[in-house]
């Protein structure tokens, strides 16, 4: 089940920092991978994978994307 979070006080630190980051004009889409990863781990999942694409939730975000290591079928189909 997926609950929306509050944000808390650390959760606000991350978004400015992410903020100021995104201002950069060196800042790129691996750089925003990183920071979600690192600091919002809590707020990411892996929803489903395969035919060469996976879905991955960031927060309230979801994310369909390709992934050429995922060659197998879809687990759940019904979430794509």
């Amino acid at each position: 089940m997926l609950r929306p979070h509050e944000p808390g006080p650390a959760r606000q630190t991350s978004l400015t920092i992410f903020a100021l980051l995104a201002l950069r004009p060196t800042f790129t889409p691996s750089h925003f991978y990183t920071f979600i990863l690192f600091f919002m781990k809590n707020e990411y999942a892996l929803l489903d994978s395969g035919h060469g694409r996976k879905l991955e939730r960031f927060g309230k975000i979801t994310l369909d994307r390709p992934c050429a290591q995922a060659v197998w079928n879809p687990a759940n189909p019904q979430l794509w």
